[in-house]
Parts: structure tokens; sequence; C-alpha cells
């Protein structure tokens, strides 16, 4: 599994946070990634959404409780949902240690993190058509917040039409896949994106973080696009 390594800045802390970031699970291997955050050692560990795989209901439930009860034993952990997370309730997530955050965000030593919930969760997802809109009633009240604002936001398109005009310091996204074929640094193909789309992987805007998917649920190869996970510091701005 790799990792990758970003470092964010933010003038409301007095403190460093090391945040992992693991997106798109769809029943990967837990053992590697267990091992992959032993190694990051995070102060949180945050989830914006796709946690199941394929297989029957029964499998797809006994591998998110497996693996968010990992999480929660490696770090405090929270988690959002992506588009098909249909089986991931309160009670399966609370059980296991962790929060859900479903429209809502909670306060965590100094941070606030808010979840973001996949319009397309429990509907047929279109890889060639839009992305439903999300349920922004909550992103008014979250963005009015003093604190540091860490968003959850499964996919990364909801980022410009959204959320760049909110008072959001940061968001966490995934769903991209990295464009599952990387060519000269730039994806092929997303979902809700279309051909050579925008957010697949790295940085954004200095807030944006896009992950490039611990896991995979279709047969289609990666081509030069590693599975990782996020390792995201987010450190006192040096001028505060």
């Amino acid at each position: 599994m790799n990792i990758s390594h970003y470092k964010l800045y933010s003038r409301k802390i007095d403190r460093k946070y090391r945040i992992a970031l693991v997106a798109d699970v769809h029943g990967c291997d837990i053992d590697d990634l267990r091992a992959a955050l032993r190694e990051i050692g995070p102060d949180i560990i945050t989830v914006p959404g796709d946690i199941e795989g394929a297989g029957p209901r029964e499998a797809r439930v006994q591998y998110a409780r497996s693996f968010i009860d990992m999480c929660a034993s490696v770090s405090p952990t929270f988690v959002s949902l992506g588009n098909h997370d249909v089986d991931i309730t309160h009670s399966l997530v609370a059980e296991c240690g962790a929060r859900l955050l479903t429209d809502e965000y909670a306060e965590h030593e100094g941070i606030v993190i808010g979840g973001l919930t996949s319009g397309s969760l429990g509907k047929k997802h279109k890889r060639f058509g839009k992305t439903p809109a999300p349920d922004l009633e909550f992103i008014s009240s979250f963005a009015c917040l003093d604190s540091c604002k860490l968003l959850l936001s499964h996919h990364p398109e909801y980022f410009k039409q959204y959320l760049s005009g909110q008072d959001i310091d940061f968001v966490f996204s995934g769903h991209a896949h990295g464009g599952q074929w990387r060519f000269f640094g730039r994806g092929v193909f997303s979902p809700g994106q279309g051909l050579f789309p925008k957010y697949t992987s790295g940085v954004y805007e200095g807030c944006l973080v896009v992950s490039r998917a611990a896991g995979d649920h279709n047969g289609i190869p990666r081509i030069f696009n590693k599975n990782e996970i996020c390792c995201v510091e987010i450190l006192p701005h040096p001028q505060r």
C-alpha cells in the first residue's frame, strides 16, 4: 500500500494534526491497511466513503465492521458515506467505536470534522452522467463555525460547484480512483467528471485533498496509478 504525504497549513490551529485519509477501501486487505496506518501513526483517521466491496450483503457488512473496528483500534475515526455505502449505519459505526457523519459535524480536539453524504447513495450511479447533488442544508452552519473545519466529501467533483465558495478550510475526497489510468500525471476518466478529470490525485487550491483510493471495485486494471492511503499533516501557519 503506497503512502502519499502532504502538508497543509492553517491559521486557526496551534498544534500539528497528522491525519490519515483512507478513501475507497472497497473490501481491500485489512492487514495491508493496518500496517500502513500504523506506519503513519495518525492522530485522526478519516474515511470519506466507499468502504463496501462486492458480494452478498452479509459479507459486505462484516467487512465494513472489521475495517472500521480496525481503524478505531488505531486512532479516533470519522466516516462519511460514499455512493457504495448502502449498508453503513450509525449503529454499525458506533459499535466499532467510530463516528459516522451524515450531513453533520463533530468537534474533535480543536478542529471540526464534517461529513457530506454522497448524492448517489442508494441510487444507480451513472459513470458518464452528472453526480446527483448532495444535501447542502448543513453546510451553511458548518461553514459559519470559527474553528478549523475539515469536510469529508466523497466526490471531488462537488468541490467547484458546491464547496469552494464556502468558508471551509479543508476538503478530503476520493471516488476518482486516480483517473484509473494516469499518463503524464493526469488521470484518464472518473465517474462524475468524465474524460481527463480535473480532480484525481493530490492537493488542489491548497485545501482539497483527493486520494487515488486504497482499493478497487471493478476489473479495470490501473496503469501508472498505485493504490494509496494519504498522510496529511495540518500545521499551524508560520504567519499566524
